[in-house]
């Protein structure tokens, strides 16, 4: 991926990053109002097991379609047939066509990333045969795309920034007139995930 300025998970929140509004428990997707700051943190939000998330950055990089088609291209080896399933390849067709598609109507489209687990059992649990995890997750949230880039070891999600809660199938809580960021949302529903299947071990 390009461009991406790389924080650490347990960077601190700065006194200039606003927090959500809404009090959302994961996995819920998450609300914020739209501002010029390219950084946000996901919420300290309370999980049914008492535990909290870590309180991190998430970095939204702007993308052309230009951009992630080459992403994709990259990730798949040209949506070789070879080297992918034929689920995969079916899946990025469809989501290039729908990404070409809403950036041609003005949409734009964002990165952002977060650290996958050391143990790459998790990991695999959290991707599914496939990717059908993956998949679904991108398909609840209305992304674009989740990869997981195995030399960084990093999940990426690549969509646009915010969607209206009655265009996504993730379960929102939003005050009136709010928009969801999705992006947001679901790296907090991995990072939620990550820790419940910790949890397990």
């Amino acid at each position: 991926m390009s461009n991406i300025e790389e924080k650490t998970d347990t960077t601190e929140m700065s006194s200039n990053t606003t927090e959500s509004e809404a009090e959302v428990t994961v996995p819920v997707a998450q609300v914020e109002n739209k501002t010029s700051e390219e950084e946000t943190t996901s919420d300290n939000q309370q999980v049914n097991s008492g535990q909290k998330l870590k309180k991190v950055f998430y970095k939204f990089t702007p993308k052309t379609y230009e951009e992630f088609e080459s992403d994709v291209n990259e990730w798949t080896n040209n949506l070789s047939s070879e080297t992918n399933s034929t689920n995969t390849v079916e899946y990025f067709k469809n989501t290039l066509s729908r990404a070409k598609e809403e950036t041609d109507s003005g949409i734009s489209i964002f990165s952002a990333w977060t650290y996958a687990p050391k143990n790459p059992d998790i990991t695999k649990q959290l991707i599914g045969k496939d990717g059908c995890y993956l998949h679904k997750t991108t398909e609840n949230y209305g992304l674009y795309a989740i990869w997981h880039n195995r030399t960084e070891n990093k999940f990426y999600v690549v969509g646009p920034k915010y969607r209206k809660p009655e265009e996504i199938e993730a379960p929102t809580k939003v005050p009136d007139g709010k928009d969801v960021n999705v992006l947001k949302g679901s790296l907090d529903f991995l990072r939620y995930r990550m820790m419940k299947l910790k949890q397990k071990k």
